[in-house]
């Protein structure tokens, strides 16, 4: 599972009190009862998911004041893009900070941000001490050494190129990383190799000695041979004014030969915006191969988990019985279809054999007659030889 889940269920608030900090502990999230704690007990530090950040946008002026005593927010379970990761900011108190973490069971908290340092161009940090990070990718290979840390870049050749900003695969070694899974040897082969480096299925890239994640490897969607992440387009349609919330999928309609992006988008109340206004505002801000096959479908809400994740599955589901309808749908047509051909056929069928009918009818009547023709000029011929026959006799007598 990507990022670190703990956060997903229960939820932890940390409030700052006289005698030292307290924990409260929800096990599910409810708006009315987390803003009666935050004012209740003034909590300073949260651990929250990305929807629950935009949920933030969306409170009144009043429920927004109660955001005020938030001095930090650890944010994980998916990718949260920066845009919505400041404006989140801006609802806390003065100075407050927003920190992407990331983790999994199998490695344990291997990544965040290092009090006091700040960060909002949507980094999940650097790597602990004794952590090491690669990046596997298709074509090359970048390594870079920091004080406390290795992270790096390799392709299956093996060969070594210069420079950042390389994404792939990430794999991670460190201490912590388990050693196998009890009792399924199949799946730890396929998640830990030989040399320890454990295979995470999230895919990133590192820039500036941070560590910054793209998206689940079996998310990105994949566009004439282009990789498009869906949390990237997610954060621009967020970045509208008219959209209160947005998903978005791979999908491969039945026959082609590539995955499209499609949109789920969720509208804000009295919005006449359009699926081709929406279209035209990615294209300004995204290239064109991520945008230009997109769908744009509008949805009264998007699927969600208690922890607020996004269940793509669903969407995925809704596709795939969209298609099945589609085909089944065309096979009914296409039953018609050869319905009518036969249908079609046979009206031929018989006027072909009608023709070849009246065909063989003048055949035969042309032969009659000629044989009748023949047999009258033989006795014709015959009568003409006796009549001669006669006059040559009646001469000879005379």
């Amino acid at each position: 599972m990507p990022f670190f889940h703990a956060f997903a269920v229960p939820l932890a608030l940390v409030s700052a009190i006289r005698d030292g900090a307290t924990t409260i502990i929800m096990p599910r999230f409810d708006k009315r009862e987390y803003l009666s704690l935050l004012n209740q007990y003034q909590v300073t530090e949260t651990a929250i998911v990305p929807p629950l950040v935009l949920a933030f946008l969306s409170y009144t002026f009043e429920e927004k004041l109660l955001l005020r005593t938030l001095k930090l927010a650890w944010c994980a379970g998916a990718p949260l893009d920066p845009i919505t990761q400041n404006r989140g900011c801006q609802l806390f108190a003065t100075g407050a900070r927003i920190v992407q973490v990331w983790g999994m069971t199998e490695c344990g908290w291997i990544s965040t941000f290092r009090y006091p340092e700040s960060d909002s161009t949507g980094s999940v940090g650097r790597l602990l001490p004794g952590s090491e990070v690669k990046y596997v990718i298709s074509s090359r290979i970048c390594f870079k050494t920091y004080a406390d840390h290795s992270i790096r870049l390799i392709d299956d050749l093996g060969i070594v190129v210069h420079g950042e900003h390389n994404s792939g695969e990430i794999l991670v070694r460190s201490p912590s990383v388990m050693q196998y899974y009890v009792g399924n040897e199949a799946a730890t082969l396929e998640t830990v190799d030989a040399d320890g480096w454990l295979h995470t299925g999230d895919v990133g890239k590192l820039k500036d000695g941070k560590v910054y994640v793209i998206d689940r490897k079996k998310e990105l969607i994949k566009v004439r041979g282009w990789q498009v992440a869906p949390a990237e387009l997610e954060g621009v349609l967020l970045m509208h004014s008219d959209i209160s919330d947005a998903a978005v999928i791979g999908v491969s309609k039945p026959g082609a030969t590539s995955e499209v992006p499609r949109a789920y988008v969720v509208r804000r109340p009295d919005s006449t915006i359009s699926a081709d206004n929406v279209k035209v505002f990615l294209l300004q801000h995204l290239a064109k191969y991520k945008v230009g096959d997109c769908e744009i479908r509008f949805s009264d809400s998007i699927p969600k988990s208690v922890s607020g994740k996004i269940l793509r599955k669903l969407l995925r589901a809704d596709a795939e019985a969209e298609f099945c309808k589609l085909e089944e749908t065309n096979v009914e047509i296409a039953a018609k279809e050869r319905v009518m051909l036969a249908a079609a056929e046979a009206v031929v069928s018989e006027k072909r054999q009608k023709l070849e009918y009246a065909h063989e009818a003048r055949a035969t009547s042309s032969h009659s007659s000629f044989v009748i023709g023949q047999w009258l000029w033989q006795w014709l011929a015959a009568f003409w030889i006796w009549l001669c026959g006669m006059k040559v006799n009646e001469y000879c007598r005379i």
